[in-house]
């Protein structure tokens, strides 16, 4: 999977995951730089990463590092009262 500038994705490193974005990408989407708000793991903020493999890494420590795009945000309508779902 190729990543493009801007594309929201949720990071999974060392078995924690946050979500972010895609912040620079190569034309080839191998070389990404993540950009997140908070910490993950030794990570504030900032994450490059690069496919190897089968897989993108980091690389400062060479660990495995999980990119999945986020789905498009559909804001959901203010509503108020109480809603069932049986009648």
């Amino acid at each position: 999977m190729t990543f493009k500038m801007g594309d929201q994705v949720r990071i999974t490193y060392q078995g924690k995951s946050i979500d972010g974005e895609v912040f620079l990408s190569c034309s080839t989407g191998l070389s990404v730089t993540l950009t997140f708000n908070g910490w993950l793991e030794s990570y504030a903020g900032l994450m490059p990463v690069m496919w190897v493999d089968d897989g993108y890494i980091d690389l400062v420590y060479g660990h495995r590092v999980g990119i999945d795009r986020l789905g498009k945000v559909i804001p959901w309508p203010e509503t108020s009262g109480t809603y069932s779902l049986v009648k």
